[in-house]
């Protein structure tokens, strides 16, 4: 709270939350790295694993009163070369606690990389809403990254979210999605991000923060699983409000990939 009144009296609303969120994904880093991969740490390996399970569920558990939801994901990808992808990936969902069904939707993406730094995306996710009209997004995804280390990296997604709904009227977003990766492993990855939603139909504002944290692991002959853990503060009416959302993803990819099996976000 004293951060926020001393940040927001320097910066505007939206560098006030930018900057915060970083604060935040440096001391999720943090922690993340500290539980699990110092060396010296007094702690086992599986009272590592426990406390950064109480790390990612503590939020749950302070924060009983928001909604807890789930997304769970099949992804297929196919790699034709060191240049061009395709992947189509159904994304089922559930909310009120993980008792009642919510959604249904189906992503199917194009993806060109331009080396080992910089791709693009262009994604459709189309939702099948009962008794609510279908709803239609378009993704367009500049993603780059950027070794730190041999084990840790950083990643940045600027995506522009265009609503192109015939039944329903959503707000169009630019978002951006900073995130930090560790790799604990030749197969495995460990990661902590945010998901900043800015609204720019009609009124331009800061309408949602998703605070991320995940793993991802490789299966070997193309099969992977990444599992993700979101907490997202709305802070408008629309598209988003305060929940807890649980994601999980199995994916078979086509063709040979250094990529990790599921990207951070959704």
């Amino acid at each position: 709270m004293i951060i926020r009144l001393i940040v927001s009296s320097v910066y505007s609303d939206l560098e006030s939350y930018v900057i915060i969120g970083l604060i935040i994904l440096y001391q999720q880093s943090a922690i993340v790295y500290n539980l699990l991969f110092r060396r010296k740490s007094h702690y086992s390996l599986r009272s590592r694993y426990f406390l950064l399970s109480l790390f990612l569920l503590g939020g749950v558990t302070l924060s009983g009163q928001d909604d807890v939801g789930s997304w769970s994901t099949i992804q297929v990808k196919k790699i034709f070369d060191d240049k061009w992808s395709v992947r189509v990936r159904p994304i089922f969902r559930t909310r009120n606690n993980l008792t009642e069904y919510s959604n249904t939707s189906i992503d199917l993406a194009l993806g060109y990389n331009v080396n080992k730094h910089l791709a693009f995306e262009v994604m459709q996710r189309r939702f099948f809403l009962k008794d609510q009209g279908d709803r239609e997004f378009f993704f367009i995804d500049t993603k780059m990254s950027h070794s730190l280390s041999s084990k840790l990296s950083w990643k940045n997604t600027f995506r522009v979210h265009i609503a192109t709904d015939l039944n329903r009227r959503d707000p169009e977003l630019i978002r951006w999605l900073p995130t930090l990766h560790y790799a604990t492993g030749n197969k495995q990855k460990a990661f902590v991000g945010l998901d900043f939603f800015y609204r720019i139909t009609d009124v331009r504002q800061l309408i949602a923060v998703r605070y991320m944290a995940g793993y991802d692991k490789k299966l070997g002959a193309g099969y992977g699983l990444n599992i993700q853990y979101w907490y997202q503060k709305g802070y408008s009416d629309l598209p988003l409000r305060t929940s807890h959302v649980l994601v999980w993803t199995l994916s078979k990819t086509f063709g040979a990939s250094p990529s990790p099996t599921a990207d951070a976000g959704g």
